[in-house]
C-alpha cells in the first residue's frame, strides 16, 4: 500500500520490505541517508557525456600535462663532458665537488672528504693506532682559516665526541637511523647553499614552476568537470558506461596524475646546474680521472692526509678513497648510490629498492593465489559498483525511497569512479596472476657482485624486507663513463638474505618476469672489510678496558685452582710412582709436566711446583696398575 501527500504525490511504501540481498541492504542503508523527505519520483537514468565533449576534456588535459613535461625538462641537468686528466686543484670544497660529479646531488663522500679536509687545513690531525684511526683534536685554532658552516656542523660533532682530545673514528656515527637523516639532510642543505652562492648550482625548480605546475594540474581538471556537471541524461542505464563518460573520466586521471607530480616537484630538493657550474664539475672529472689513472687512492688510509694533503680528500669526494670512507662511518653507507667493481674497475651504480611490475620479488604460487583472491574482491565490488551506476537499483526502492534527480546524478558518478577503480586493481590483479603462473617453473641464473643487501621496515606488528641488489656488469661489457646505471634490487626472503654477504660474487636462481630469488651461493667470499662486524660502540669499549684485567686475574685464579690440583697429585704419588712408564712411553712425571706446561699456554699463567724431567739414565718402571 502507498501513502501519498495533499497533492497526489508519491511519498513512501508501507507494508512492503526490499529484496532480502546483501547488495540491496548496503544500497538501501547509503541512499535513505540522502533521501529527501518530499521530492518528485524520476525513471532510472543514467549521465551521459557526449563522446565530443569527452574527447575535448580529454585532449585539454594531456596537451596540459605535456606543457607540465616541457616545463620540467626545461631544467634538466646539462650533459658533463671531462675535461683533461689534470691535478690541478681548483678553490671549491671536497662536499662541494661531491655534488658537482655526484649529478648535482650531494652524496655519503662528502662527509668523510670533509673531516679529512679539515685535517689537512690543521683543525685536527688524523693518525693511525694500531688498527683504529683516531682524530686528536687540537686546542689552537688556524688563523685565517673560516669555515663554512656545513664544516662547522662536521667539526662540532667531532669535538663533541672526545674525550681528552681524542675521538677514535669508529664512534662518529650520527645516531638512529631517523636522526642520522635529519643530521645529513642538514648537512646536503648547507653544502648546496654554499654551492648557490658560489653561482654553481641552482634551484631547478623555483616557486614560479611550482606555481605553473600546480595551476596545471587543476587546469586539467576544469574541463573534465564542467562537461561531467552539463552532461544531459539518457533513459538507457547503460549508457553510464557510454564512449562520452570514459574519455571525460580518463581526463580526471590525467589531472590527478599531474597533481602526484606538483606534490613531488614542490617537495624535492633538485638542483640544476649553470654554466659556472658545468665547467667545475667538467674539471673535478678531469681530476678524477688523473687519479684513477696516476694515484693508488683506494688503499690510503684517513691518516696519510699528512702526506698526500688535499689530494686525499678530493680523492675521497670523488669516490675514490674507499679505505677512508669505511674509516670515517660518519654515517651508514647510502641506500642508494653505491660503488661497483663488477667489470674490474670502480664505478658508481644507482640502486631502485621500488618497481611498478606487480609481484616482485614474490614466491609465483603465493602470487597467484594472492592475485585471484584480489580479483575475486573487487570483481565483486565492481559488479556491485556497476548495478548503481546504471540505476537498476531504482528498481527495488522507488516504491518507498525518494531521490532527487540531482542525489541521483552525484550516486551514479561516485558508482562510476568506484567502478574504475575496481577495474584498475582488478586488471591488476589479474596481470599479477599472468605474471605469476608465466613464472611458476621457470628460473634463470644470474651472476654479480652484491653491491647492497639492505632490510628495510619492521617492528611490532610487521616483518622487515629484504633486498639484494646485484651488479651483473662484466668486464668485457662496454661501460659508458659519463653515464650511471640503475640496478633493481631483487626482494627476498630472510633465509636468502641471511646466506650471503654484501661485496661477495654471487650466482642466483631467479624467476625471470617477477624476480623471485629461489637460490643463491657465493661464488667470491667478500673482502675482509665487508665482512667485519659493527663497531663496538664507544661505552662498549670503555667496559672491556675496564673488565679486561678483571678477566686477567680471574684467568689466572682459575689457572692457579688447576695448577694446585697438579700439584697436590704429583704430592700423593711416591718417586717411584712418579718415575713408572705408562702405555705412552712417557713417565708419569712427564705427563704431569707437559699438562702444567699446556695450561700456562692456554691460560698465560705460570705454574709452579713444576714436576722436572727425570735425570737421563734415571730409573724406569712400567706402570701395571694405577696407583691408588
Amino acid at each position: 500500500m502507498r501513502e501519498r501527500d495533499g497533492n497526489g504525490t508519491q511519498f513512501r511504501s508501507v507494508g512492503r520490505e526490499p529484496p532480502d540481498t546483501l547488495l540491496n541492504m548496503v544500497l538501501g542503508t547509503g541512499l535513505t541517508m540522502g533521501t529527501v523527505s518530499a521530492a518528485t519520483s524520476s525513471a532510472p537514468h543514467a549521465i551521459e557525456v557526449q563522446p565530443a565533449a569527452g574527447a575535448a576534456a580529454l585532449v585539454l588535459a594531456v596537451v596540459t600535462a605535456a606543457f607540465v613535461i616541457a616545463t620540467l625538462r626545461l631544467s634538466r641537468l646539462t650533459k658533463i663532458v671531462p675535461a683533461g686528466a689534470t691535478m690541478e686543484l681548483r678553490s671549491e670544497s671536497p662536499a662541494v665537488v661531491d655534488l658537482l660529479t655526484g649529478g648535482f646531488t650531494v652524496e655519503d663522500d662528502a662527509v668523510p672528504a670533509t673531516v679529512v679536509d679539515l685535517a689537512a687545513r690543521g683543525w685536527f690531525t688524523i693518525e693511525d693506532y694500531g688498527d683504529d684511526t683516531i682524530v686528536r683534536t687540537r686546542s689552537v685554532r688556524p688563523s685565517g682559516d673560516t669555515l663554512q658552516p656545513y664544516e662547522q656542523r662536521v667539526l662540532s660533532h667531532i669535538e663533541q665526541h672526545a674525550i681528552d682530545g681524542v675521538v677514535p673514528t669508529r664512534v662518529l656515527t650520527t645516531g638512529q637511523k631517523q636522526r642520522a637523516k635529519r643530521w645529513f639532510r642538514g648537512f646536503s642543505h648547507e653544502v648546496i647553499h654554499h654551492a648557490q652562492q658560489l653561482g654553481l648550482c641552482t634551484r631547478r625548480w623555483g616557486w614560479l614552476q611550482i606555481a605553473v605546475v600546480w595551476a596545471l594540474s587543476v587546469l586539467a581538471a576544469v574541463p573534465a568537470i564542467v562537461v561531467f556537471d552539463t552532461a544531459g541524461e539518457s533513459p538507457d542505464v547503460a549508457d553510464w558506461a557510454s564512449l562520452g563518460n570514459v574519455l571525460a573520466g580518463l581526463a580526471i586521471v590525467v589531472s590527478l596524475l599531474l597533481v602526484v607530480v606538483a606534490v613531488w616537484v614542490g617537495r624535492v630538493d633538485a638542483q640544476k646546474d649553470t654554466p659556472a657550474g658545468v665547467e667545475a664539475a667538467a674539471h673535478w672529472m678531469g681530476v678524477r680521472d688523473f687519479y684513477r689513472n696516476t694515484g693508488d687512492f683506494e688503499t690510503k688510509s684517513a691518516a696519510s692526509v699528512a702526506i698526500w694533503d688535499h689530494h686525499l680528500a678530493y680523492a675521497t669526494a670523488l669516490g675514490l678513497a674507499q679505505r677512508v670512507h669505511r674509516q670515517i662511518p660518519f654515517d651508514s653507507e647510502h641506500d642508494r648510490h653505491a660503488w661497483s667493481r663488477a667489470t674490474g674497475q670502480w664505478r658508481r651504480v644507482n640502486v631502485r629498492y621500488r618497481t611498478v611490475r606487480p609481484g616482485w620479488g614474490r614466491h609465483p604460487f603465493f602470487v597467484m593465489f594472492t592475485s585471484a583472491l584480489t580479483v575475486a574482491v573487487f570483481g565483486a565490488l565492481t559488479w556491485v559498483a556497476w548495478n548503481v551506476a546504471d540505476a537498476t537499483w531504482k528498481h527495488y526502492y522507488e516504491d518507498y525511497l525518494v531521490v532527487t534527480p540531482n542525489q541521483e546524478r552525484w550516486i551514479n558518478l561516485v558508482a562510476i569512479a568506484v567502478a574504475v577503480l575496481a577495474v584498475t586493481v582488478t586488471t591488476r590483479a589479474a596481470v599479477r596472476f599472468l605474471f605469476g603462473c608465466a613464472d611458476l617453473f621457470r628460473r634463470r641464473t644470474v651472476e654479480g657482485e652484491l653491491v647492497r643487501a639492505r632490510e628495510f621496515g619492521g617492528g611490532d606488528d610487521s616483518d622487515p624486507s629484504y633486498h639484494l641488489a646485484i651488479d651483473t656488469a662484466t668486464p668485457n661489457a662496454p661501460v659508458a663513463r659519463d653515464t650511471v646505471d640503475t640496478i633493481l634490487a631483487y626482494r627476498v626472503h630472510r633465509g636468502i638474505y641471511a646466506q650471503v654477504t654484501q661485496g661477495a660474487r654471487v650466482r642466483v636462481r631467479v624467476s625471470p618476469l617477477i624476480g623471485y630469488v629461489a637460490s643463491i651461493e657465493t661464488l667470491v667470499p667478500a673482502p675482509e672489510h665487508a665482512r667485519q662486524a659493527e663497531p663496538p660502540n664507544a661505552v662498549a669499549a670503555t667496559v672491556g678496558k675496564l673488565f679486561n684485567p678483571a678477566g686477567g686475574v680471574l684467568t689466572g685464579a682459575v689457572g692457579g685452582v688447576i695448577a694446585g690440583l697438579l700439584a697436590n697429585q704429583q704430592a700423593r704419588l711416591t718417586p717411584e710412582q712418579l718415575d713408572a712408564v705408562g702405555p705412552d712411553g712417557r713417565t708419569v712425571r712427564e705427563v704431569i709436566a707437559a699438562s702444567q706446561a699446556e695450561l700456562g699456554a692456554a691460560l698465560g699463567t705460570s705454574t709452579p711446583g713444576a714436576v722436572p724431567p727425570p735425570p737421563p739414565g734415571g730409573p724406569r718402571f712400567r706402570i701395571v696398575d694405577p696407583p691408588a
